[in-house]
């Protein structure tokens, strides 16, 4: 009697089974030979872009003209740019322009900041850089174009005209060279209200714009290193479980959705290669916008497992379309778990920072700046092309890269691996989908780890989804300030 009570007591006691976690796990559909076709067809898929990938990381972006100089450092180029734009604000602190001044370490950034220091202090101090610079150049050009602009300072220190110092050929081979630090100093002449300076000056409230920015990224850095320690401490308690599901080993039904979605990825690059060849130097304006448009149906691809017969009830839980405790819920665990995540992220930046710091010590430095394709087809787009980019990055992204790395191919490796394992192959397979080359892939990595593990812990993917979704939401809004603020006029 004893016996059965505390039996009936243990049956009480024992705490609600998640159904998602405690179901025993299933294989999804799929053949041997479908699971042999979908490995190869993905294998052969994933390397052929990722080559190809590297290979456009590589190579150097097209110069705006052929004789146009693009040697300054991104740091001292964007804080010369800040001097002039915001030359109203800070004339009445010259000493803090002066402190910038250390960012200009090649006769060509000197001569930059000479006429960023010339909009605070006058054409005297600009005279003055522009002496110094010319005791470190040796390039014939540049020593060429340090008079012409000493010539225009002086003309302006003399109060004498300018406009026939040079002709307009003259004029034009200066901007060419020099671009937006040429207007500024050909325009110096004028009176600060002539629309040609203030053109030159506009973005001042997209920089204050920006420096708000800063300070709310942050905040939610140090935010995220809080939840970071408390995410630690509440995994290291057992507070924080697991409730993905994964399936038995053997199905091909989720890697053969990775294989498409690749080989259509591919297709879209060549068809949109084949395009430039046929078309030579008039490629078209709307190949690009057409390109990004033509992406938006990979969408589609995460629907294949229905073809094959999968059920939608069972695809939709397969993929992590659910929401059992309420879709808030988990867009509220997706932005908690990104900040938690970030202190990972930015370690990640310094490996590439270390990493590129070696390779000049090494090396040597590069001949051009590291580029960001990112940046460079912001720089080109315009109007409604600019806008289906933002869209592509903030939406489509989220939602495709998800449903098919987090997805389809997190769930088809956690049938044979671990969830660390699982996490690291689908993150580093994410990374290398992207032209960024394999020196910047590590921030990449860190992210597809961390939306690898927000969709363990949740089974959900919405969470995954919301975090990708604000990652790339920030970063393309920083940039479109930057650009916005920073850019030629």
């Amino acid at each position: 009697m004893d016996n059965d009570a505390r039996r009936a007591d243990a049956i009480h006691m024992t705490p609600p089974q998640d159904p998602i976690t405690t179901s025993p796990p299933s294989r999804d559909p799929g053949t041997r030979l479908s699971l042999i076709a979908a490995t190869l067809l993905a294998l052969l898929s994933f390397f052929t872009v990722a080559i190809w990938q590297a290979q456009s990381a590589r190579q150097t972006p097209p110069q705006t003209s052929p004789a146009r100089i693009n040697t300054v450092n991104p740091q001292a180029d964007m804080a010369f740019r800040m001097i002039i734009k915001l030359s109203w604000l800070i004339e009445s602190d010259p000493g803090s322009v002066r402190m910038l001044g250390g960012y200009a370490t090649t006769p060509l950034e000197q001569i930059y900041f000479a006429i960023a220091l010339g909009e605070i202090e006058g054409p005297q101090a600009a005279i003055d850089a522009l002496d110094k610079a010319k005791k470190d150049a040796k390039d014939p050009q540049i020593l060429a174009d340090i008079d012409t602009f000493r010539h225009i300072y002086n003309a302006a220190l003399q109060n004498t005209a300018s406009e026939t110092l040079l002709d307009p050929v003259e004029r034009d081979g200066l901007i060419d060279r020099h671009g937006f630090y040429a207007r500024v100093a050909l325009t110096y002449p004028l009176p600060q209200t002539d629309p040609q300076r203030q053109g030159l000056r506009q973005g001042a409230g997209a920089i204050l714009a920006l420096i708000v920015l800063v300070f709310v990224i942050a905040g939610a850095i140090l935010v995220g290193f809080a939840l970071f320690v408390a995410a630690i401490v509440m995994l290291a308690l057992g507070r924080i479980k697991p409730r993905f599901a994964p399936p038995a080993p053997g199905g091909s039904v989720f890697l053969e959705v990775f294989a498409l979605f690749v080989l259509g990825f591919l297709c879209l690059k060549i068809a949109t290669l084949l395009v430039e060849r046929f078309m030579g130097n008039d490629t078209p304006a709307w190949l690009g916008p057409a390109s990004l448009g033509a992406q938006w149906l990979l969408l589609l691809v995460p629907l294949w497992p229905l073809l094959r017969g999968m059920r939608f009830t069972d695809w939709q839980k397969a993929l992590g379309l659910h929401a059992e405790r309420g879709l808030f819920r988990e867009v509220a665990l997706g932005i908690l778990s990104y900040l938690a995540f970030l202190p990972v992220y930015l370690a990640a930046v310094g490996v590439v920072i270390v990493l590129m710091l070696l390779r000049d010590l090494i090396f040597g430095p590069t001949e051009t700046p590291p580029s960001n394709p990112i940046v460079d087809i912001m720089t080109q787009l315009r109007g409604f092309a600019l806008v289906l980019f933002f869209l592509t990055a903030v939406v489509w992204a989220p939602l495709c890269e998800e449903l098919v790395f987090r997805g389809a191919l997190y769930r088809h490796l956690r049938g044979w691996m671990p969830s660390l394992l699982a996490a690291l192959v689908s993150a580093t397979v994410f990374a290398f989908m992207h032209s960024y080359g394999a020196l910047l892939t590590p921030p990449l990595i860190a992210l597809g780890f961390a939306f690898a593990m927000m969709r363990e812990w949740r089974g959900s993917i919405f969470a995954s989804m919301t975090a990708h979704a604000l990652h790339n939401a920030t970063l393309m809004t920083l940039l479109f300030v930057l650009l916005s603020a920073l850019g030629d006029a």
